[in-house]
C-alpha cells in the first residue's frame, strides 16, 4: 500500500514536545527563585511566539556575529571569542564559541527569553546538588552560557551498539535521569515548574496519532478502548521529568552521561523520562536487555505510584510516544523518497528507514505488554513493513 500523503499536510502536533504548555514561555519564571508555585492556571490566553521569516545563512563567516558574542563574553566571563561553531546546524538556538584560551563554551539563546530565564533558574537549582548537567557559567537575561560537556552525544553511540554497550549506556543514562529526579524533589521544583501534558486537547491528540498513521498509510488501526486508554494516560503524580530525554540530549563520557537541553522540563510522570529514552529512533531494539533495564529501572521512576500500574503506563505511553516519533519523521519527510530524505539530512543511505521501522516494530512489542494497547500490536507490525516503501 502506499502513503496517502494528501490525507494530511502535518502528521506530528506540534505541541507535543511542549506538552501542550507553549504558552507558558510567557509566565515570570522569576518566581521559580523562591519556594512559591507559579500561578500558571490563566496565562493561557496569549499567542505562540513567531519564527522570524528571514535567516542567516552562513553565520560562520558573519563577523558582526562573531563580534556580538565575544562583546558578551568579554562582559559575562572576561573571555574573547575566537571562532563559532554550530554543531546543531545554523538555525538552532545554541552555538559553541571557541575561546582565546583554548577552551570552549556554550552559548544558548531560547526564541523567547523567557525560556532561558525559566532553563537557567532550573540549572542553578539542580547545581546546587551536582547534578549531571552542564554547569551555568553566566546568564545576562537573553544568552546562557554553560559548559561544553566533553564526550559523544548518546544517539550517535547508540545507534550501532551492541547488545552488551546499549545495557551499559542506557542503565548510565537511566542512573543520570534518577540523579536529577532526586535532587529535584529536594529541590520541590514539582511545585515551582509546569504540568505538562494534562489537558484534554494534548491527551487527545497523543492518542490520535494511530488513527493519523493509520490514515496515512491507508491501514486503519484497530479500535482500542479509548475511555480506559484515555484515563491511563492522564494518571498524573506530577514530579520533576527532563520531558526531552532524548538520546542526542545526553553526553557519554567515560561511562558516564550527562544531560543537556532543558528548556522543556517540566512536572509529569517520571516514567515519561523513560519512554523518552527507551523508545528514541536512534535506540537500538534488543528486547532482553530492555526488559532488564525496565525491571532494574522501574521502581525508581514510578513516581509513587504501585509498580503495576507504572508499569502498565509505560508501556501505553510508549507504544503512542513512539508513534509520535514516527509522524514527526514521516512529517519531515513530505513527499520525498526515503534516499531523497536523507541525501537532504546528509545521512548514509537506509539509516533513516531503519529508524523509522525500528519505531514500529518495538511499539508492536510495547503494545502486547498492555491489555488496553495489545489490539495495536499486529497492526503496528503490519506498518513496519509498509514504512520504509
Amino acid at each position: 500500500m502506499q502513503p496517502a500523503t494528501q490525507t494530511y499536510t502535518r502528521l506530528h502536533f506540534d505541541d507535543y514536545l511542549t506538552g501542550g504548555a507553549h504558552k507558558l514561555a510567557y509566565l515570570d519564571w522569576g518566581l521559580l527563585r523562591g519556594d512559591l508555585a507559579p500561578l500558571i492556571a490563566h496565562h493561557y490566553n496569549k499567542p505562540k511566539a513567531l519564527k522570524p521569516k528571514r535567516q542567516l545563512t552562513k553565520p560562520y563567516h558573519d563577523p558582526q556575529l562573531l563580534q556580538s558574542y565575544n562583546t558578551l563574553c568579554q562582559q559575562l566571563i572576561n573571555k574573547s571569542v575566537i571562532a563559532l561553531e554550530f554543531p546543531g546546524g545554523f538555525y538552532r538556538s545554541t552555538l559553541r564559541l571557541l575561546l582565546d584560551d583554548g577552551n570552549s563554551v556554550i552559548a544558548t539563546r531560547r526564541l523567547d527569553a523567557s525560556r532561558s530565564r525559566y532553563e537557567a533558574l532550573v540549572l542553578q537549582r539542580l547545581a546546587r546538588h551536582s547534578a549531571p548537567i552542564p554547569q551555568l557559567y553566566a546568564y545576562n537575561g537573553v544568552v546562557m552560557l554553560q559548559e561544553d560537556l566533553v564526550g559523544q552525544r548518546l544517539s550517535d553511540v547508540l545507534f550501532n551498539a551492541s547488545e552488551a554497550e546499549y545495557l551499559q549506556w542506557i542503565d548510565a543514562a537511566l542512573n543520570a535521569l534518577n540523579q536529577v529526579h532526586l535532587y529535584a524533589d529536594y529541590e520541590q521544583l514539582h511545585a515551582s515548574t509546569p504540568i505538562i501534558g494534562c489537558e484534554h486537547e494534548w491527551l487527545i491528540s497523543l492518542i490520535d496519532r494511530t488513527a493519523v498513521l493509520g490514515h496515512y498509510f491507508n491501514l486503519p488501526c484497530p479500535t482500542v478502548p479509548v475511555q480506559a486508554l484515555y484515563h491511563q494516560l492522564q494518571l498524573l503524580h506530577p514530579r520533576f521529568v527532563k520531558w526531552d530525554a532524548r538520546p542526542g540530549n545526553a553526553i557519554l563520557h567515560n561511562g558516564q552521561v550527562s544531560w543537556f537541553d532543558w528548556e522543556h522540563c517540566g512536572a509529569r510522570m517520571p516514567c515519561d523520562d523513560m519512554v523518552w529514552l527507551l523508545c528514541d529512533e536512534t535506540v537500538p531494539d534488543y528486547p532482553e536487555a530492555e526488559n532488564c533495564l525496565i525491571d532494574t529501572w522501574l521502581d525508581n521512576f514510578a513516581g509513587n505510584v504501585p509498580n503495576q500500574i507504572a508499569y502498565e503506563y509505560l508501556r501505553a505511553f510508549g507504544v503512542h510516544h513512539s508513534c509520535v516519533r514516527l509522524t514527526r519523521i514521516l512529517d519531515d519527510k513530505g513527499g520525498q523518497s526515503w534516499a531523497e530524505y536523507e541525501e537532504r539530512l546528509g545521512l548514509k543511505q537506509g539509516r533513516l528507514a531503519r529508524m523509522a521501522k525500528r519505531l514500529c516494530v518495538r511499539a508492536a512489542r510495547w503494545a502486547e505488554q498492555n491489555p488496553l494497547t495489545k489490539p495495536l500490536q499486529s497492526w503496528l507490525l503490519e506498518l513496519a513493513d509498509l514504512v520504509d516503501k
